[in-house]
């Protein structure tokens, strides 16, 4: 016995059949958004895949506008405007993640020495460099309290 056409397309992109099929009678969707899930799993894979081919894509326009003379004024080679650029790519979070349990997961962790400030800011999506820097231009020493 085949399967329906809906049901391959789900199997082949690890994804549960109601997101697809419209049929949620036998499941919960907010189960599947999780991060352990093989469907988020398989997206976030697929982000690492299309970022590498995006980037790669960004330094051929990058070398065609050095190519073109856009970067002459700064007198450059291409190996030095290399080192200088760096090509950052983010792709969307495909999973819900609870926020707040996610920092008081990362507060007791830093607690017990176990975490790094660097990690819990990449954890959440941050720049830790970048969030230092604005800390100590508008709030040179914020106020942390432990929760209670």
């Amino acid at each position: 016995m085949s399967r329906p056409p809906i049901v391959t397309i789900a199997v082949r992109w690890n994804m549960p059949e109601y997101l697809i099929s419209a049929d949620s009678s036998n499941a919960n969707y907010a189960s599947s958004l999780v991060a352990e899930s093989p469907f988020v799993k398989a997206r976030e894979a697929d982000q690492q895949f299309y970022k590498r081919h995006f980037r790669s894509l960004a330094w051929k326009v990058v070398q065609v506008a050095f190519e073109a003379g856009r970067f002459a004024r700064y007198g450059v080679s291409w190996d030095t405007l290399c080192s200088l650029v760096e090509i950052k790519l983010d792709a969307p979070a495909v999973a819900t993640r609870d926020s707040l349990k996610l920092a008081q997961t990362q507060a007791l962790q830093m607690r017990l020495g176990i975490l790094s400030p660097e990690t819990a800011a990449t954890q959440a999506g941050l720049d830790y460099n970048a969030e230092t820097r604005n800390r100590t231009t508008t709030n040179p020493k914020p106020e942390i309290h432990p929760p209670a």
